[in-house]
């Protein structure tokens, strides 16, 4: 019986540019996909400065392929960041605040204080309802549930905390140029190595995912492998990658470049 070798391409995963809007936005952060309402969310910090408090920011709603249907859908925002949804709600991290949108009508719906936080920076829905809260300035992790804000990690174990993820029963967390698990109020590194200041990260299978790093690189992760391969840099162009999104029915991953004031969607492929 003659013997095959199966040679594994590891290095087959690319993106590949689907669109890119018009530079019509105002310093874009984060872009979330609404399945439910099969839209993009994309938050508008407003100007150049990234956590003043000047209520210059708002919230754009997109089609799936680009086409802008509100570019002011709702207002009111200081320098909103990243975005969750839990039941029709729209969860939006804001300077110190959480902010509170009915995604129904369009409106905010309530603002919640977190004391102690300076640099609310992404937010995840959590089990249960319970929605996650990274604070780079204040270097912590907190877990938002009925209108109370409980610390979950502080400042002893994380430099600049961003990107939190929670899928599958597991919280991850960017910090210190990599993926971290984080359980029990302990913080485990995954994968490093990933600098420019890990922003977005998003889950393509149980061990793999996309990581984005606001100076202009994504990478594609596997955790049990403990790998990762750069995927895009538009750093050298002064376009950065900042939150990125995610369709995970369609592995298209919805950049928005910041300063550069567009999303670009990539397909993801193996």
């Amino acid at each position: 019986m003659p013997f095959f070798t199966i040679r594994i391409d590891t290095n087959a995963q690319q993106l590949v540019e689907l669109w890119a809007t018009d530079a019509v936005f105002d310093t874009p952060e984060s872009v979330l996909f609404d399945k439910k309402n099969h839209c993009l969310y994309v938050t508008n910090i407003g100007g150049k400065e990234p956590w003043k408090k000047d209520e210059n920011g708002f919230i754009s709603k997109l089609t799936p392929d680009g086409k802008i249907l509100e570019r002011e859908w709702v207002t009111g925002f200081n320098a909103p960041k990243g975005m969750a949804i839990f039941k029709d709600k729209l969860y939006v991290a804001d300077v110190d605040q959480v902010v509170v949108v009915d995604i129904k009508n369009g409106k905010v719906e309530r603002k919640l204080d977190c004391k102690g936080s300076s640099s609310l920076n992404d937010v995840s829905t959590g089990k249960g309802g319970n929605i996650l809260i990274s604070d780079s300035g204040g270097r912590a992790l907190y877990n938002l549930h009925n209108g109370t804000f409980t610390k979950l990690v502080d400042s002893t174990s994380l430099t600049k905390p961003n990107g939190v993820l929670y899928t599958q029963g597991q919280t991850y967390l960017l910090d210190k140029n990599g993926i971290n698990k984080v359980a029990n109020g302990q913080v485990e590194m995954l994968v490093n190595g990933m600098p420019g200041g890990t922003d977005g990260i998003e889950q393509l299978s149980k061990n793999e995912f996309i990581v984005s790093c606001w100076s202009g690189t994504i990478y594609y992760v596997n955790t049990k492998l403990k790998t990762k391969k750069l995927l895009l840099d538009t750093s050298e162009k002064k376009i950065n990658t900042a939150d990125i999104g995610l369709d995970s029915s369609t592995k298209t991953v919805f950049v928005p470049t910041f300063f550069d004031n567009r999303v670009v969607a990539y397909k993801f492929k193996m």
